[in-house]
């Protein structure tokens, strides 16, 4: 029996071929796992970017708006939030911070800020942290007001015990720093004693308003101001706005504009 050496060919191209097939398949597979790599990457990329930018996604429609003013020293300051197209205000929340000062209105979106005299010519400044816990909406907003200085008060002492004739030359000069300065008021301070009369009291009040009707004064920027005191006397005080009366011994609840005085002059000294 004759045992051939030669190989047989079919089989070997079968080997061959299947060799050939699972060569290309692995690189099918490692071509089909990179790619699927890549696509997984990123996506996971893109969802970090989502997920990093939506907790402080800004409020553009919130405002904080403050006084375009001057306030005076002592009176509150507003800041307020102004809110466009918010449809449910119950998802926002505020807090408010405002160095050094008692406010009110924590939680809102409206505060009142105090100040004092000591204030004056300064800037305050108030933030506000808005938060909506629907969409994520995060916003800090700053805004400042100013103060406006201490106004400074002219006064005229004592200037009573005039004759007419030169008590008239002394108001014509306050009628005249009143119009160099026309929002400031003008207050004339009568003191009378305890025993004098009515008749007389009245007659040092008419002399002033008729003269201020005869020289066609504004008697709106005028103010009468009547006590009783140990000697008597006129005193004249020319305040600017944000003044403070009470500093000056005046209680502005009985303070009686000139412009009230014919109809008030019969109960004006029982008031």
């Amino acid at each position: 029996m004759i045992v051939s050496d030669v190989p047989n060919t079919k089989s070997l191209e079968t080997v061959i071929l299947v060799s050939a097939e699972n060569s290309l398949s692995l690189k099918g597979k490692k071509a089909f796992l990179v790619r699927q790599t890549f696509f997984i990457i990123i996506f996971l990329v893109e969802f970090a970017v989502v997920i990093a930018q939506s907790p402080v996604q800004s409020c553009a429609k919130l405002t904080l708006k403050a006084p375009q003013t001057l306030i005076y020293a002592s009176d509150p300051i507003e800041f307020y939030v102004e809110l466009r197209d918010v449809k449910n205000l119950e998802t926002l929340s505020f807090d408010w911070k405002v160095m050094g000062r008692s406010f009110k209105g924590q939680g809102s979106s409206r505060i009142q800020v105090s100040t004092t005299k000591e204030d004056s010519s300064s800037n305050i400044t108030a933030s506000v942290t808005v938060k909506n816990s629907v969409d994520s909406c995060s916003a800090f907003l700053s805004a400042s007001a100013g103060i406006a200085p201490s106004p400074i008060i002219d006064i005229w002492e004592d200037i009573g015990h005039l004759k007419p004739k030169d008590l008239k030359g002394q108001l014509d000069l306050h009628f005249a720093t009143l119009e160099n300065d026309p929002t400031d008021e003008g207050v004339f301070e009568f003191i009378f004693t305890a025993n004098q009369k009515e008749t007389y009291k009245l007659s040092k009040l008419n002399l002033v308003y008729k003269h201020i009707l005869y020289r066609r004064f504004s008697p709106e920027s005028i103010s009468f101001y009547v006590h009783e005191g140990v000697d008597e006397g006129i005193r004249f005080s020319r305040m600017p706005p944000g003044s403070d009366y009470a500093d000056y011994g005046i209680d502005p609840s009985k303070l009686i504009g000139a412009e009230e005085f014919k109809a008030r002059i019969k109960t004006f000294l029982k008031d």
